[in-house]
């Protein structure tokens, strides 16, 4: 017996070696096979071009992307500094006015020693003041 044959049920002989499918040449298009080997050559390298074109163009997304994020953080570190500085502004002003604000209760605590101090006498008794005869007579002068 040969190694390509061996003996099979009903006398058959079975090759040892797989069967392929046939390759046949297929023939393109007459206009495929007018372009010449510069044209297809083109045709490849276009054809590796869009996807480099597409991974340059995600690049320089990321990479704005990147800039824009760090201006952003930039900006508002630099706002919280300022709000920082506000407020502290404000803290300092709010003292200001609170320390004014005792030493004028100090003053007009101490006014009326100061008054007599003077010879000034306290008003026992409050003064009212009726202007309406002053408003009668100035209208009367006026008409004269």
């Amino acid at each position: 017996m040969s190694a390509s044959t061996r003996p099979a049920e009903a006398g058959r002989t079975v090759s040892s070696v797989p069967q392929h499918p046939r390759l046949r040449v297929i023939e393109g298009s007459k206009r495929r096979s007018r372009l010449s080997a510069s044209a297809t050559v083109a045709a490849s390298h276009a054809s590796h071009v869009r996807p480099m074109v597409q991974v340059m163009a995600a690049i320089a997304f990321l990479a704005v992307s990147l800039v824009g994020s760090l201006l952003l953080r930039t900006q508002m570190v630099q706002d919280s500094f300022e709000i920082t500085q506000v407020q502290n502004s404000i803290g300092v002003l709010t003292q200001d006015v609170q320390d004014g604000q005792t030493k004028l209760d100090t003053l007009e605590s101490s006014l009326p020693e100061k008054a007599e101090k003077l010879g000034m006498k306290p008003q026992s008794t409050s003064v009212v003041l009726d202007l309406s005869e002053y408003i009668k007579q100035q209208s009367a002068a006026q008409k004269n």
